[in-house]
């Protein structure tokens, strides 16, 4: 395999199932045996992500820049710059951008795959949990 190199020029932003808008750093379907995919998500100030779930993938968020609040099957923390959450597979959880906006990387394995994606739209209660730690 070949080293691949990605600059923000060569990615297209779309918005997602849940969303958000990402764009794909590096994914499985052009990099041959990678066993996850990383990408770059945006939620604007004051939005909020559809409650969602991945089967059978594990995903990481990591903020860049700004802050929020992230929720996983109840759990509630805020999050902000250098910080992450281990999101296991078929956790229901959503983001909240606070007032700045939200940066973060996305980095799911096996690799994001839309038809993994199972959304909640219109609920919005993930309550019952206790403070991630």
């Amino acid at each position: 395999m070949e080293p691949r190199f990605f600059s923000p020029a060569d990615g297209r932003a779309y918005r997602t199932l849940d969303a958000s808008s990402i764009v794909e750093i590096f994914h499985p379907d052009v990099a041959a045996g990678l066993p996850y995919s990383l990408a770059e998500a945006t939620v604007a100030p004051g939005e909020t992500t559809i409650i969602h779930l991945h089967r059978g993938t594990f995903e990481i968020y990591y903020v860049l820049e700004g802050s929020g609040t992230m929720e996983v099957e109840g759990w509630s923390r805020p999050l902000s710059v250098d910080e992450a959450v281990l999101i296991p597979p078929e956790s229901r959880h959503r983001i909240a951008a606070g007032e700045k906006g939200l940066r973060f990387l996305c980095i799911c394995s096996p690799g994001y795959r839309h038809e993994k994606t199972v959304l909640f739209e219109g609920e919005t209660d993930l309550s019952g949990g206790e403070p991630l730690s």
